[in-house]
C-alpha cells in the first residue's frame, strides 16, 4: 500500500499513524502529490511528484482511492 499525502505530517488520530508507519507493507510519500492517472483502457500508474524533487516519477498501481473525488 502506498499513501501520498500533501502536508507535512498525517492529521489521524496517533493510534493510526502509529500502525501506518510500523507496517512494513506501507509505504508514505509526505508534502507529496499525484499529478496524473496513467492508462487510457485500464490503470496502468500514477505520476507523483514529491515536494523538493527535480521532476516527477510514475508508480505502476493496481487501484487508486481518493476520498475526496466526487
Amino acid at each position: 500500500m502506498t499513501l501520498v499525502h500533501r502536508g507535512k505530517a498525517l492529521r489521524a488520530r496517533r493510534e493510526f499513524t502509529e500502525r501506518l508507519q510500523t507496517n512494513h507493507c506501507a509505504t508514505v510519500f509526505k508534502e507529496a502529490k499525484v499529478l496524473r492517472i496513467i492508462g487510457s483502457v485500464e490503470l496502468n500508474a500514477v505520476e507523483i511528484f514529491r515536494a523538493g524533487a527535480i521532476k516527477p516519477f510514475q508508480m505502476a498501481v493496481g487501484g487508486v482511492l481518493n476520498p475526496h473525488w466526487r
